[in-house]
């Protein structure tokens, strides 16, 4: 199954849902607004959900995907002040677990670049696995030539515990399933496959590797809060001033009236 997003003969935006092998006729067709807007789709394939953020809109919504009818069930919305010219969405390495934050998006408006936090509101301190399942790495499984030669792969995966940072990839070749780089949690086994796996790179390098990746992302992340901080004081001042000018044309108005009266 898959989704598509477009829009009706009547300028409805939807979201569909299709079968891959019948894609001649819809599963279910899901009517969002009307709006000139284009929706920019943001899924995660860890917890299945869809985020729409349309171009010109202040909302963002999010539903649950899920494979049997009616395939989606609508979550909730996220309301700003300002209209969104575009959203970006960050990596869930840069996500703060601690906080049980399952997904952040950048909205860019007129004035500032703004965080959007969705978090599960739980309480404790201790690590939540059902929340955050191994997730992509940023890291490539196969080189360009291996996959022009016929190979596949799953995606390398890292896990979200901060108390863990092995990276894990399963890579499929002729039929058989390969560790390619283990750390406890490995999905396949180079002996059932019968062909030896990759030599991986020792640990600690993939553990620095994946610490100085975190590290530039919160350094990029809180360069870019401040900014948005820097951005967001900018427009207030330039609200004021706006303000400030407005009330003084007002009061040349009367003024001039007044004088116009006693001419």
């Amino acid at each position: 199954m898959f989704c598509s997003i477009g829009f009706s003969k009547q300028s409805e935006r939807q979201l569909i849902f299709w079968e891959e092998r019948q894609p001649n006729k819809p599963l279910s067709e899901v009517q969002i607004d009307i709006a000139s807007g284009t929706l920019l789709p943001f899924f995660d394939v860890d917890t299945n959900l869809l985020f729409l953020a349309g171009k010109g809109d202040t909302n963002i919504r999010y539903f649950e995907i899920d494979n049997a009818e009616p395939y989606q069930y609508y979550v909730a919305q996220f309301l700003g002040k300002d209209p969104q010219r575009g959203v970006a969405w960050v990596p869930k390495r840069g996500l703060d677990v601690a906080g049980c934050e399952i997904a952040r998006l950048m909205r860019f408006t007129q004035h500032c670049m703004e965080p959007v936090t969705f978090s599960v509101p739980r309480k404790g301190d201790q690590f939540q696995g059902d929340l955050y399942p191994d997730t992509f790495a940023g890291k490539a499984a196969l080189k360009s030539k291996e996959w022009f030669d016929g190979n596949n792969a799953a995606p390398v995966l890292m896990s979200m515990n901060p108390n863990d940072t092995s990276v894990r990839a399963v890579v499929k070749e002729q039929g058989q399933a390969v560790n390619l780089a283990g750390g406890g949690g490995g999905r396949g086994s180079s002996a059932g496959a019968g062909i030896s796996a990759p030599a991986p790179a020792p640990e600690a390098g993939i553990d620095a590797a994946s610490k100085a990746m975190l590290s530039r992302l919160e350094k990029k992340v809180a360069s870019l809060e401040e900014e948005n901080k820097k951005l967001k004081a900018e427009a207030e001042e330039s609200d004021r001033l706006k303000g400030l000018v407005e009330e003084l044309q007002s009061k040349n108005s009367r003024l001039e009236a007044q004088i116009a009266k006693m001419g």
